[in-house]
């Protein structure tokens, strides 16, 4: 642990030198959680897949995994075997 920390301490000087040497004064970032996921859905493929069932029309998560399972099971149950 030991180890550990004298490696933060190490880096910290590092880079407090490399902020003076660049006039850079670190600030916190200030962005509200809304900012956040909004670019984070902007950035990220969407895929909507038809299940064909009414009742369920996308899945998404949970709710997908659960479904998959379902289908893996009746598959294991059919007759037809690849």
């Amino acid at each position: 642990m030991a180890t550990v920390m004298e490696e933060i301490a190490r880096r910290c000087e590092k880079q407090k030198i490399y902020n003076v040497e660049h006039g850079i004064t670190p600030e916190t970032v200030r962005k509200g959680i809304s900012d956040i996921l909004q670019s984070v859905f902007k950035k990220a493929d969407h895929v909507t897949v038809k299940t064909g069932a009414e009742d369920m029309p996308n899945l998404v998560g949970k709710e997908l995994k659960t479904h998959i399972s379902r289908i893996e099971k009746k598959d294991e149950t059919s007759c037809y075997q690849p």
